[in-house]
């Protein structure tokens, strides 16, 4: 395999990852986000860097790959207003609707928050309630603060030991939560993850500043936490041009 492996191969895998089609629907077909193919190749150069150090493969095919770079895209999130609203609004499966609460409120992802575990969960006088969290997406230990109302909903599940919120796949909860979204007139394209999204800019609008958003949301660089200061920018633009008045002599 190494050596069949090598620019050619980078190349053709990139091309085939900017042209590859879903396979949800095949009477539909449609082509992966340049943003999921980036993601993807971004993967695929971290493992050519590893098997170069791991002598694997005799040359550093990683240093001549040519990423893929990523659209600008709008990431929707919810109000504190919006959630609150959402809290009030009935589910059919009450725990997806803890689970999104909470992710809105601690800013985890769905992995995370589907594999916690009671024995993971403190609550002390002086640290306050935390998570001692391993992040699926980058296997790091951290330290994870939580506020009193994110513990609440920890609390209020009907489990006391193994994972807090049972077994559940991500498949279960997105018609649950599709209607749950629609029966509360919420006008906005939500995926779970969405909830994260509120949660790193509501962190902002409420001025905590980037770099302790950045390390809250477990990312590696703080331009990747950047991105949500443009939402607020945009509201910001938004909010100027609410008000106009008619002046005399202006045009």
């Amino acid at each position: 395999m190494s050596n069949q492996l090598d620019l050619t191969f980078v190349k053709r895998y990139r091309n085939y990852l900017l042209n590859a089609e879903l396979r949800r629907n095949l009477e539909e077909p449609k082509k992966i986000s340049r943003n999921t193919a980036s993601s993807y190749f971004k993967n695929f150069v971290s493992v050519l860097k590893l098997a170069y150090k791991r002598n694997l493969i005799e040359k550093n095919l990683a240093e001549d790959a040519e990423f893929i770079k990523e659209e600008e895209t709008h990431r929707e999130y919810l109000t504190e207003e919006e959630l609150a609203k959402l809290w009030n609004t009935p589910i059919k499966i009450e725990k997806v609707k803890h689970m999104a609460l909470f992710s809105a409120l601690t800013g985890l992802r769905f992995v995370d928050i589907k594999n916690l575990d009671w024995k993971n969960i403190y609550s002390d006088k002086h640290q306050g309630n935390y998570i001692l969290l391993r992040e699926q997406k980058t296997q790091s230990i951290k330290n994870h603060p939580i506020s009193e109302t994110a513990y609440n909903i920890l609390k209020s599940q009907n489990t006391t030991e193994g994972l807090v919120f049972g077994d559940i796949e991500y498949p279960q909860i997105t018609r649950p939560l599709k209607l749950w979204l629609e029966e509360s007139g919420i006008n906005k394209k939500i995926s779970f993850h969405n909830f994260r999204h509120s949660y790193a800019t509501l962190q902002l609008a409420n001025g905590t500043d980037i770099y302790t958003v950045s390390k809250l949301l477990g990312h590696k660089n703080v331009s990747t936490t950047q991105i949500y200061t443009k939402v607020l920018d945009k509201n910001k633009i938004e909010a100027a041009n609410r008000i106009n008045l008619k002046l005399d002599g202006l045009s």
